[in-house]
This record gives C-alpha cells, structure tokens and sequence, in this order.
C-alpha cells in the first residue's frame, strides 16, 4: 500500500507508482524513503524515474493543490489522451469528437486544451477534425497550455514517440497510409533529448506533419485552468474545453468551486470534455461531472452515430 498525499499515492522505492498521472507510464519513486513520507518533513518535490521518460521531478500535492508550486511538475501525454483502444475513454467515443463539436458548433469554436502536456492530444484532436472535416477543420480554432513552460516548448517542436498500443489507435482512427499525419523520424530531425528513454524502450519516433501542426496555436505563460475559470468572459462566444484528467488534481473544495467558477463565466453554449480520471473517483474525490452538473451543466445528448460516452464525458452550460 502507498502513502496518501494530496490526490496521489505514492509507494516505496522500486515499486509501481500508484496513481500520479503518468497515463500507462510506470516508475519508482527516489530519494525519499515511503517512511519519509508519513513525517511532517514533506519534500517539496520527489524524484521519479519512469521507464518511457526517465528521471525528473514532480511537486508534491498537498490537500487543496497549491498551483503555484508546479514549476517542477511534468506530465508526458498519450496520442488522443487515452493510450489504448480498450480504455474507457474508447477509440468509438474519441472518434465521435469531431462529429460532435462540428453538430454543436456549426460555424467553428475556440477550443482551449488545458493540460496538454507534451502535445499529443492536441496533436491528435487535429488529425481527427483533419480527417472528418477537411477544410472545416480550419473552423475550429486549436490552442494548447501547460503550466509548466518546457512542457510547451516540447509540443512545439511536433516531435513524438509511439509505443506500439498508440500505433494501433492512430492506425485505427487515422489510417496508416491514406492520412500521412506522422512521419517517421530520420537523420535530419533532431529528436529531444526528453525522448531519449522511449526510444531505448523500443517506442518510435515521428515527426507531426505540417498540416497538422500549423494550425495550432500556444499559450505560454497562461494560467492553469483554475485560475483561468475566473476570467472567462460570459458575455462572450461559445468555447470548447479540454480539461482531461486535470480535475484529480484538485480535493473536493477546488473541484466545486473551479465548477462554480466555470459556471459562473465560461459563454452560455460553451462545452467541457472530461477525462476518464475525471469520471472515476480515487480516495474519495468527488467526480468532476457531478461537480460540474451542480453548477448548472447538462450532459451533451448524443446524435445518432455518436458514441454512448458523449454524455458521460461532455457537458455544456446551458
């Protein structure tokens, strides 16, 4: 068993992480003994090694998540978030995302991704309204933040490892050939040295295609999303939210009122898209959708030929 920090579990030294936000990735905890842990000497920061991303630091959590103490905390993503076909957060409902976004939003929408680590959500939102939309893709517009400014500056550079479940997924809702939106890495890209690990792992290394990289935008510096809820302005156009897996970061008070925040000041029409950490309730955290529909928001009803997830994962602020 770990110890219970904040919303994380951490375990004694070379065992599993528990629930840190490392998507499949695994790890071990260095530096500081599970003992140290219980103590009120709590480190600041603890030391990970993962196998796909190696050594770095990630700020410890303390109950009520101080986010200003983030300026060590690195989050690698998964192409469309979500790593395997088989997740919650299936290919069928990642699939639907476009389908659904171009229904309620005709004309095109601002959509923020929160959250977006080293890109690869981003990255994949793109292909997916690329490949449904066509030229309709250039409706939406796509910009992407982290709290942390490296992780952005790495999504930048549209530099990406594969393992081989992200290869499937890519192959499942893109298609290997008919949408070349990766391209495998040769001589002439230089590939950061944040990868380097993945790579020994056996992950490869592509090169994200000018078509889909050169519509996004990015915010450097921004707020994270909780700061960000209260400045929304409500009098403003509808905006489409990515906020996966961001929600199991805060404890019950700052999930209610970053919810009340959001209901208070994101346009009316505007929508949230969850993740299935968002849904899932660990140590006792509440669910970030039940946040979010005492606060006003609804459930976005599916169309015909959209996926049944739609409105567990989607809402909208009536």
């Amino acid at each position: 068993m770990g110890t219970k920090l904040g919303v994380y579990t951490y375990q004694a030294p070379s065992a599993k992480l528990g629930n840190a936000n490392f998507g499949s990735s695994q790890g071990t905890m260095k530096q500081h003994s599970a003992s140290a842990l219980f103590g009120s000497a709590l480190p600041d920061t603890v030391t990970f090694s993962t196998p796909r991303f190696g050594e770095f630091k990630k700020t410890v959590r303390r109950q009520g998540y101080s986010h200003n103490d983030s300026k060590d905390y690195r989050c690698f993503s998964h192409l469309f978030r979500e790593p395997q076909p088989s997740n919650k957060l299936s290919s069928e409902f990642i699939e639907s995302l476009p389908k659904v976004m171009n229904r309620l939003f005709p004309q095109g929408a601002r959509v923020e991704c929160f959250g977006m680590a080293n890109g690869l959500e981003l990255f994949g939102l793109s292909m997916l309204l690329h490949k449904q939309l066509g030229r309709g893709a250039d409706l939406f517009d796509l910009h992407g933040s982290d709290i942390v400014p490296e992780m952005v500056n790495l999504a930048q550079k549209g530099i990406v490892t594969l393992d081989d479940d992200e290869r499937r997924l890519y192959e499942k809702l893109i298609g290997p050939q008919e949408h070349p939106y990766l391209i495998p890495c040769n001589g002439q890209d230089t590939i950061p040295e944040d990868y380097q690990l993945a790579l020994e792992s056996g992950e490869t290394a592509y090169r994200v295609s000018p078509e889909i990289m050169r519509p996004l935008k990015y915010n450097m510096g921004c707020e994270d999303l909780y700061d960000a809820a209260q400045n929304f302005d409500p009098k403003g156009k509808p905006l489409i939210l990515f906020t996966s897996n961001i929600w199991n970061h805060f404890n019950d008070d700052k999930k209610r009122k970053l919810a009340s925040n959001l209901g208070e000041n994101l346009p009316s029409g505007s929508i949230i898209v969850l993740g299935e950490k968002d849904i899932d309730v660990h140590g006792g955290f509440k669910n970030a959708a039940k946040c979010l529909t005492d606060a006003g928001f609804r459930p976005v009803t599916p169309a015909q030929g959209e996926s049944s997830k739609v409105g567990t994962y989607i809402y909208q602020k009536p």
